[in-house]
């Protein structure tokens, strides 16, 4: 039934183009003087311009009466469209919000692990060199023939004396 009513618009549609065409064709046709010259020629032509105009509302009109049919199902298409669409697109920004705030974590955590390897790296490379500078000590007490405790005496006065001039 719905073809058939579709056919009929189509039939009723081609009628009124043709009907349309046909009086375009006698207005148009008609020739337009160069410069007018009276009244009547003025009236005239006024006259078939107001036909024009009246004309061109009745072809929108006349699309109108066939669009708007095709509008308001593309308007419930749009809608029908919409409400399936809106909840996917929902659950696709809740997962992306999910995995950025995992995403914000893991680089914090990493980003936390980072400066504690570093530090940790840090402490070590400083006892290392703590140590390297105990046994040159202790070496040098030993070439000079001083008595472990006299090393830690001289140490201690060695680093005293560095601190005073590190203040001053």
């Amino acid at each position: 039934m719905e073809n058939q009513s579709v056919a009929v618009m189509a039939n009723n549609r081609m009628t009124a183009v043709e009907a349309f065409n046909a009086r375009v064709g006698e207005l148009v046709s008609q020739p337009i003087p160069k410069m007018v010259d009276n009244d009547v020629t003025l009236t005239t032509l006024v006259n078939r311009a107001k036909e024009c105009k009246a004309m061109i509302k009745q072809v929108a009109d006349a699309r109108k009466s066939y669009t708007s049919q095709l509008d308001a199902v593309k308007k419930q298409l749009m809608a029908d469209e919409k409400a399936i669409i809106d909840p996917l697109e929902n659950h696709v920004n809740a997962i992306k919000t999910v995995c950025e705030e995992y995403n914000a974590l893991k680089a914090e955590a990493a980003r936390v692990a980072a400066e504690e390897a570093a530090r940790l790296a840090a402490e070590a490379q400083r006892k290392l060199e703590e140590s390297q500078r105990a046994i040159e000590r202790a070496k040098q007490a030993e070439a000079l023939g001083i008595q472990p405790e006299t090393a830690k005496v001289e140490e201690a006065k060695v680093e005293a004396e560095q601190a005073i001039a590190e203040a001053s």
